[in-house]
Protein backbone atom coordinates (compact mmCIF):
# COMPACT_ATOMS: atom_id res chain seq x y z
CA UNK A 1 0.00 0.00 0.00
CA UNK A 2 0.88 3.38 -0.87
CA UNK A 3 0.77 5.00 3.04
CA UNK A 4 2.85 1.79 4.26
CA UNK A 5 5.57 2.09 1.46
CA UNK A 6 5.94 6.24 2.55
CA UNK A 7 5.34 6.05 5.93
CA UNK A 8 2.49 8.13 6.12
CA UNK A 9 0.90 9.05 9.94
CA UNK A 10 -1.35 11.26 10.81
CA UNK A 11 -2.09 12.74 7.68
CA UNK A 12 1.76 14.51 7.55
CA UNK A 13 4.87 13.58 5.96
CA UNK A 14 7.25 12.77 8.60
CA UNK A 15 10.50 12.03 6.30
CA UNK A 16 12.18 12.93 3.27
CA UNK A 17 11.50 9.76 1.97
CA UNK A 18 7.95 10.15 2.28
CA UNK A 19 8.16 13.08 0.31
CA UNK A 20 10.21 11.56 -2.15
CA UNK A 21 7.61 9.01 -2.17
CA UNK A 22 4.13 10.99 -2.79
CA UNK A 23 6.18 13.25 -5.46
CA UNK A 24 7.33 9.95 -7.44
CA UNK A 25 3.68 8.91 -7.25
CA UNK A 26 1.92 12.38 -8.41
CA UNK A 27 5.10 12.58 -11.08
CA UNK A 28 5.83 9.53 -12.64
CA UNK A 29 2.68 7.52 -12.04
CA UNK A 30 0.65 10.47 -13.12
CA UNK A 31 -1.64 10.34 -10.61
CA UNK A 32 -1.73 13.98 -9.72
CA UNK A 33 -4.73 15.18 -11.73
CA UNK A 34 -6.81 12.40 -10.21
CA UNK A 35 -5.92 13.59 -6.55
CA UNK A 36 -6.89 17.29 -7.56
CA UNK A 37 -10.58 15.95 -8.86
CA UNK A 38 -11.12 14.09 -6.01
CA UNK A 39 -10.04 16.83 -4.00
CA UNK A 40 -12.60 19.28 -5.72
CA UNK A 41 -15.31 16.63 -6.00
CA UNK A 42 -15.05 16.31 -2.12
CA UNK A 43 -15.36 20.39 -1.40
CA UNK A 44 -18.21 20.81 -3.45
CA UNK A 45 -19.97 17.80 -1.74
CA UNK A 46 -18.89 19.64 1.55
CA UNK A 47 -20.23 23.07 0.21
CA UNK A 48 -23.57 22.20 -1.13
CA UNK A 49 -24.26 18.48 1.27
CA UNK A 50 -23.64 20.27 4.47
CA UNK A 51 -25.25 23.95 4.51
CA UNK A 52 -24.84 24.35 8.16
CA UNK A 53 -21.99 22.86 9.10
CA UNK A 54 -19.74 26.72 8.77
CA UNK A 55 -16.33 25.16 9.98
CA UNK A 56 -16.12 23.07 7.39
CA UNK A 57 -16.88 25.28 4.73
CA UNK A 58 -14.83 27.76 6.10
CA UNK A 59 -11.87 25.26 5.85
CA UNK A 60 -13.17 23.97 2.32
CA UNK A 61 -12.97 28.19 1.05
CA UNK A 62 -10.16 29.14 3.03
CA UNK A 63 -7.73 26.60 3.04
CA UNK A 64 -8.28 23.00 0.80
CA UNK A 65 -9.91 25.17 -2.36
CA UNK A 66 -7.57 27.94 -1.56
CA UNK A 67 -4.14 26.30 -1.35
CA UNK A 68 -5.00 24.31 -5.08
CA UNK A 69 -4.68 27.76 -7.21
CA UNK A 70 -1.45 29.25 -6.11
CA UNK A 71 0.50 27.59 -9.32
CA UNK A 72 -0.02 28.18 -12.79
CA UNK A 73 0.55 25.15 -13.71
CA UNK A 74 -2.02 23.25 -11.03
CA UNK A 75 -4.44 25.96 -11.93
CA UNK A 76 -4.16 24.53 -15.80
CA UNK A 77 -5.09 21.09 -14.68
CA UNK A 78 -7.99 22.79 -12.61
CA UNK A 79 -9.50 24.39 -15.55
CA UNK A 80 -9.27 20.89 -17.27
CA UNK A 81 -11.13 19.07 -14.95
CA UNK A 82 -15.07 18.55 -15.17
CA UNK A 83 -15.45 18.96 -11.14
CA UNK A 84 -13.85 21.94 -11.08
CA UNK A 85 -16.75 23.44 -13.98
CA UNK A 86 -19.14 21.98 -12.04
CA UNK A 87 -17.76 24.19 -9.04
CA UNK A 88 -17.75 27.28 -10.75
CA UNK A 89 -21.01 26.87 -12.85
CA UNK A 90 -22.87 26.03 -8.78
CA UNK A 91 -20.62 29.55 -7.83
CA UNK A 92 -22.85 31.24 -10.81
CA UNK A 93 -25.67 29.52 -10.39
CA UNK A 94 -26.63 27.37 -7.58
CA UNK A 95 -28.91 29.41 -5.28
CA UNK A 96 -27.54 26.78 -2.51
CA UNK A 97 -24.35 28.48 -1.83
CA UNK A 98 -25.39 31.88 -1.68
CA UNK A 99 -25.81 30.25 1.97
CA UNK A 100 -22.42 30.38 2.90
CA UNK A 101 -21.37 33.26 5.03
CA UNK A 102 -19.97 36.17 3.84
CA UNK A 103 -16.08 35.56 4.39
CA UNK A 104 -16.82 32.32 2.65
CA UNK A 105 -18.48 33.76 -0.19
CA UNK A 106 -15.66 36.34 -0.69
CA UNK A 107 -12.66 33.83 -0.43
CA UNK A 108 -14.44 31.26 -3.02
CA UNK A 109 -14.83 33.75 -5.63
CA UNK A 110 -11.40 35.23 -4.86
CA UNK A 111 -9.95 30.90 -5.50
CA UNK A 112 -11.98 30.45 -8.50
CA UNK A 113 -10.89 33.97 -10.22
CA UNK A 114 -7.45 33.10 -9.37
CA UNK A 115 -7.88 29.81 -11.05
CA UNK A 116 -8.29 31.88 -14.32
CA UNK A 117 -4.56 32.34 -14.19
CA UNK A 118 -4.13 28.79 -15.54
CA UNK A 119 -6.06 29.85 -19.25
CA UNK A 120 -3.44 29.55 -22.11
CA UNK A 121 -3.89 33.61 -22.92
CA UNK A 122 -4.66 36.45 -21.30
CA UNK A 123 -8.34 37.03 -23.67
CA UNK A 124 -9.37 33.71 -22.76
CA UNK A 125 -8.27 34.13 -18.56
CA UNK A 126 -10.57 37.64 -19.14
CA UNK A 127 -13.54 35.60 -20.59
CA UNK A 128 -13.76 32.81 -18.27
CA UNK A 129 -13.57 35.83 -14.99
CA UNK A 130 -16.46 37.34 -17.39
CA UNK A 131 -18.61 34.59 -17.22
CA UNK A 132 -17.80 33.86 -13.68
CA UNK A 133 -18.88 37.14 -12.63
CA UNK A 134 -21.77 37.88 -15.02
CA UNK A 135 -24.59 36.30 -12.36
CA UNK A 136 -23.21 38.61 -10.28
CA UNK A 137 -23.29 41.79 -11.99
CA UNK A 138 -26.24 41.26 -13.44
CA UNK A 139 -28.20 40.70 -10.18
CA UNK A 140 -26.86 44.04 -9.10
CA UNK A 141 -27.79 46.20 -11.90
CA UNK A 142 -31.45 44.34 -12.18
CA UNK A 143 -32.13 45.25 -8.90
CA UNK A 144 -30.66 48.76 -8.98
CA UNK A 145 -32.92 49.47 -12.23
CA UNK A 146 -36.09 48.06 -10.83
CA UNK A 147 -38.82 50.66 -10.23
CA UNK A 148 -39.94 49.66 -6.92
CA UNK A 149 -36.37 49.59 -5.37
CA UNK A 150 -37.06 51.38 -2.69
CA UNK A 151 -40.07 48.60 -0.90
CA UNK A 152 -38.22 45.50 -2.66
CA UNK A 153 -34.36 46.13 -1.22
CA UNK A 154 -35.95 46.48 2.52
CA UNK A 155 -36.86 42.56 2.19
CA UNK A 156 -34.48 40.42 4.11
CA UNK A 157 -34.08 38.14 1.50
CA UNK A 158 -33.12 40.80 -0.99
CA UNK A 159 -30.71 42.59 1.41
CA UNK A 160 -29.07 38.66 2.04
CA UNK A 161 -28.76 38.21 -1.74
CA UNK A 162 -26.97 42.25 -1.96
CA UNK A 163 -24.47 41.06 0.98
CA UNK A 164 -23.64 37.82 -0.75
CA UNK A 165 -23.00 39.26 -4.40
CA UNK A 166 -21.00 42.30 -2.58
CA UNK A 167 -18.92 39.58 -0.76
CA UNK A 168 -18.35 37.48 -4.00
CA UNK A 169 -17.65 41.01 -5.91
CA UNK A 170 -14.91 41.98 -3.22
CA UNK A 171 -13.15 38.28 -3.39
CA UNK A 172 -13.18 38.76 -7.24
CA UNK A 173 -11.79 42.16 -6.97
CA UNK A 174 -8.95 41.31 -4.58
CA UNK A 175 -8.05 38.49 -7.13
CA UNK A 176 -6.87 41.14 -9.44
CA UNK A 177 -3.96 39.64 -11.59
CA UNK A 178 -2.53 41.14 -14.60
CA UNK A 179 -4.01 38.55 -16.92
CA UNK A 180 -7.61 39.23 -15.54
CA UNK A 181 -7.02 43.31 -15.17
CA UNK A 182 -9.56 43.72 -17.84
CA UNK A 183 -12.44 41.61 -17.01
CA UNK A 184 -12.46 43.12 -12.95
CA UNK A 185 -12.30 46.58 -14.15
CA UNK A 186 -15.00 45.88 -16.70
CA UNK A 187 -16.86 43.99 -13.61
CA UNK A 188 -16.57 47.15 -11.61
CA UNK A 189 -17.62 49.39 -14.47
CA UNK A 190 -20.99 47.82 -14.95
CA UNK A 191 -21.69 47.93 -11.59
CA UNK A 192 -20.74 51.79 -10.39
CA UNK A 193 -24.06 53.03 -10.72
CA UNK A 194 -25.80 50.34 -8.89
CA UNK A 195 -23.38 50.73 -6.34
CA UNK A 196 -24.23 54.45 -5.73
CA UNK A 197 -28.12 53.75 -6.70
CA UNK A 198 -28.03 51.18 -3.46
CA UNK A 199 -25.84 53.60 -1.22
CA UNK A 200 -29.20 55.60 -1.37
CA UNK A 201 -31.41 53.13 -0.61
CA UNK A 202 -29.34 51.43 2.36
CA UNK A 203 -28.52 54.27 4.33
CA UNK A 204 -29.68 52.87 7.22
CA UNK A 205 -28.25 49.73 6.71
CA UNK A 206 -24.74 50.11 8.12
CA UNK A 207 -24.15 46.14 7.35
CA UNK A 208 -24.91 46.48 3.63
CA UNK A 209 -23.15 50.15 3.44
CA UNK A 210 -19.92 48.70 4.78
CA UNK A 211 -20.09 46.29 2.07
CA UNK A 212 -20.30 48.45 -0.10
CA UNK A 213 -17.48 50.60 0.51
CA UNK A 214 -15.25 47.37 0.93
CA UNK A 215 -15.75 46.52 -2.74
CA UNK A 216 -15.33 50.23 -3.85
CA UNK A 217 -12.08 49.79 -1.61
CA UNK A 218 -10.62 46.67 -2.92
CA UNK A 219 -11.68 47.39 -6.61
CA UNK A 220 -9.96 50.81 -6.63
CA UNK A 221 -7.00 49.06 -5.01
CA UNK A 222 -6.69 46.19 -7.63
CA UNK A 223 -7.19 48.50 -10.80
CA UNK A 224 -5.23 52.08 -9.95
CA UNK A 225 -1.89 51.10 -11.24
CA UNK A 226 -3.01 49.43 -14.37
CA UNK A 227 -5.51 51.84 -15.41
CA UNK A 228 -5.06 55.24 -18.35
CA UNK A 229 -5.21 58.38 -17.71
CA UNK A 230 -9.07 58.83 -19.20
CA UNK A 231 -9.81 55.53 -17.21
CA UNK A 232 -8.41 56.85 -13.92
CA UNK A 233 -10.46 60.08 -14.24
CA UNK A 234 -13.76 57.62 -14.21
CA UNK A 235 -12.93 56.04 -11.33
CA UNK A 236 -11.92 59.72 -9.49
CA UNK A 237 -15.19 60.98 -10.62
CA UNK A 238 -16.95 57.71 -9.19
CA UNK A 239 -15.26 57.79 -6.13
CA UNK A 240 -16.45 61.14 -5.31
CA UNK A 241 -19.92 61.02 -6.07
CA UNK A 242 -19.78 58.07 -3.87
CA UNK A 243 -18.22 60.43 -1.04
CA UNK A 244 -20.66 62.80 -1.64
CA UNK A 245 -23.47 60.76 -1.27
CA UNK A 246 -22.41 59.26 2.11
CA UNK A 247 -21.95 62.85 2.87
CA UNK A 248 -25.30 64.35 1.68
CA UNK A 249 -27.28 61.45 3.71
CA UNK A 250 -25.20 61.55 6.77
CA UNK A 251 -24.52 57.98 6.22
CA UNK A 252 -22.32 56.95 9.84
CA UNK A 253 -23.95 59.50 12.33
CA UNK A 254 -24.38 58.76 15.73
CA UNK A 255 -27.44 60.01 17.79
CA UNK A 256 -26.74 61.17 20.60
CA UNK A 257 -30.12 59.89 22.29
CA UNK A 258 -28.84 56.40 22.51
CA UNK A 259 -28.12 54.46 25.37
CA UNK A 260 -24.54 53.96 26.33
CA UNK A 261 -24.03 50.05 24.79
CA UNK A 262 -25.79 51.67 21.05
CA UNK A 263 -24.26 53.99 21.43
CA UNK A 264 -20.15 52.70 21.80
CA UNK A 265 -21.91 49.66 18.81
CA UNK A 266 -22.70 53.11 16.89
CA UNK A 267 -19.56 54.41 16.82
CA UNK A 268 -17.68 51.20 15.96
CA UNK A 269 -19.84 50.55 13.24
CA UNK A 270 -19.28 54.33 11.84
CA UNK A 271 -15.17 53.91 12.46
CA UNK A 272 -15.49 51.03 10.18
CA UNK A 273 -16.89 52.68 7.48
CA UNK A 274 -14.04 55.90 8.26
CA UNK A 275 -11.21 53.46 7.42
CA UNK A 276 -13.20 52.19 4.51
CA UNK A 277 -13.17 55.38 3.60
CA UNK A 278 -10.10 56.25 4.49
CA UNK A 279 -8.41 53.51 2.32
CA UNK A 280 -10.28 54.36 -0.77
CA UNK A 281 -8.31 57.91 -1.11
CA UNK A 282 -5.40 56.81 0.33
CA UNK A 283 -5.28 54.05 -2.43
CA UNK A 284 -6.41 57.01 -5.18
CA UNK A 285 -3.48 58.87 -4.17
CA UNK A 286 -1.14 56.25 -4.62
CA UNK A 287 -1.19 56.54 -7.92
CA UNK A 288 1.38 58.09 -10.00
CA UNK A 289 -0.72 60.62 -12.28
CA UNK A 290 -0.61 64.04 -13.55
CA UNK A 291 -3.96 66.69 -13.10
CA UNK A 292 -3.85 67.77 -16.69
CA UNK A 293 -3.90 64.23 -17.90
CA UNK A 294 -7.39 63.53 -15.77
CA UNK A 295 -8.70 66.98 -15.61
CA UNK A 296 -7.41 68.62 -18.95
CA UNK A 297 -5.26 71.37 -17.55
CA UNK A 298 -2.90 73.06 -19.57
CA UNK A 299 0.66 72.27 -19.69
CA UNK A 300 1.24 75.09 -17.02
CA UNK A 301 -1.14 74.29 -14.92
CA UNK A 302 0.23 70.60 -13.86
CA UNK A 303 1.28 69.02 -11.24
CA UNK A 304 2.69 65.99 -10.72
CA UNK A 305 0.16 64.32 -7.50
CA UNK A 306 2.70 61.88 -6.61
CA UNK A 307 5.14 64.55 -6.58
CA UNK A 308 2.98 67.18 -3.90
CA UNK A 309 4.06 67.25 -0.30
CA UNK A 310 1.19 67.64 0.73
Amino acid sequence: MLVEDCNLGSNQLQSLPSRACLFTFFNEHNQGKFVLDIIVRISLTSLMSYPGEKDLQELTCHQLLHALVRRRNICFHLLSLDSWRNLANAFANDKSLFLLNGVSQRSLAQTLVLSAYGMRSSDASNQYVKDLMAHMTSSLVDLANNSDLKNLAQQPDIIMLVCCVLERLRGAASATEPRTQRAIYEMGLSVMNPVLRLLEVYKHESAVIYLLLKFVVDWVDGQISYLEAHETAGVVNFCMSLLQIYSSHNIGKISLSLSSTLLNEAKTEKYKDLRALLQLLSHLCSKDMKIPEIYGLGEADSVGLADSDN
